[in-house]
């Protein structure tokens, strides 16, 4: 299922994308 595996990747760089984006904001605040 190729599907499966590209909403899994799209998750993980989501979440990735999230977190990095709220340890940017942290350490400039």
């Amino acid at each position: 299922m190729k599907s499966t595996k590209y909403v899994l990747l799209l998750i993980g760089l989501a979440a990735l994308a999230v977190s990095f984006y709220g340890l940017i904001k942290g350490v400039r605040c």
